[in-house]
């Protein structure tokens, strides 16, 4: 609840700061600032300071609001407007894909004796890997350099709403992409209670069933850039997350047969040995896979709509 909460307080003023300053600039503070989120994150985990972890996860929350502005605003300075798909689907499939290698990398080295140390290294080590990356970031101008900062909270958040509403063509695929990140979110928090009270299953089912998910994410936003080639997609947005909706109808029906009985536990080799858990391994797949054919035109439209100079504060609003 904490990471939500956190981009949901900053975004109204990220959004400001994403179109004031220079995006290469942007990109290389927010960085930096994670790497410094991380060796706090890092001194957590080897103490075992479990508040102080939690604390790192909210600020973890505030760096993504101000650092998804960024990313997000920046792509049509740097790509063709047939390009934008694309470029959505290949960052969403990389995303997923970091997210997928987190899940492993985490939960196989914290088991460890040594495990605090290792996954403070593994967060450090990565943080400072985007970092570098984000020196090679070309320079792109700033949206609206006069901008003067906002910080009261409420008004701003009045302000990028009637951005939205007299921006044409935006209000629809924005509130799009703000219902994927409410199930996203929602979905990761639900999978663990899923797991444990529908599927009587033990911990690593959890975690195995979230990295269902972030591989299906990955090929579907990897197969939206490959559809949506000099399309807007958004036809194909339309179409899959109504699968995607079908399909979740069918996880329902079948979690039963695929459940463990009372008083056993489902494990993983269970879930990948037998007809049902086979057949729910292949529905969680896919309506992830649908999903993430659904939000890459989605976030391409508003892309191409939103004026320029207040595309960041429009794209913050999605994430609020």
């Amino acid at each position: 609840a904490l990471l939500p909460l956190a981009i949901m307080l900053f975004s109204p003023l990220s959004g400001q700061l994403a179109d004031k300053f220079e995006t290469s600039m942007m990109f290389r503070r927010t960085k930096f600032a994670e790497i410094l989120l991380m060796i706090v994150a890092a001194a957590a985990f080897m103490s075992g300071a479990g508040a102080l972890a939690i604390a790192m996860l909210f600020a973890m929350g505030a760096q993504s609001a101000f650092f998804s502005p960024v990313r997000t605003r920046a792509m049509p300075k740097y790509l063709a407007i047939d390009e934008l798909v694309r470029g959505n689907g290949l960052c969403n499939a990389g995303l997923y894909s970091f997210i997928l290698i987190g899940y492993m990398v985490g939960g196989s080295l914290i088991v460890r004796e040594d495990g605090r140390m290792l996954v403070g290294v593994v967060l450090v080590s990565a943080s400072t890997i985007g970092w570098l990356a984000s020196l090679k970031t070309l320079r792109a101008a700033a949206n609206d350099p006069d901008l003067r900062i906002d910080f009261n909270w409420i008004a701003q958040i009045g302000r990028m709403i009637g951005f939205v509403r007299s921006s044409r063509g935006v209000g629809a695929p924005l509130l799009g992409v703000a219902v994927f990140f409410l199930l996203s979110t929602a979905v990761t928090v639900i999978t663990p209670l899923y797991a444990r009270d529908s599927l009587n299953a033990d911990a690593f089912v959890a975690t195995t069933l979230n990295g269902l998910f972030a591989i299906g994410a990955g090929v579907g936003a990897i197969f939206a850039a490959g559809l949506a080639r000099g399309r807007s997609g958004l036809g194909y947005s339309a179409a899959s997350v109504f699968a995607a909706g079908v399909f979740a109808m069918l996880i329902a029906t079948l979690t039963p047969m695929a459940a463990a009985p009372e008083g056993e536990k489902l494990t993983t080799a269970a879930l990948f040995t037998t007809a049902p858990g086979l057949m729910l391994v292949f529905l969680f797949i896919a309506t992830s896979a649908l999903m993430g054919v659904y939000i890459a035109p989605l976030q391409a439209a508003v892309q191409r709509r939103a004026p320029a100079q207040v595309r960041a504060r429009i794209m913050a609003a999605g994430t609020f």
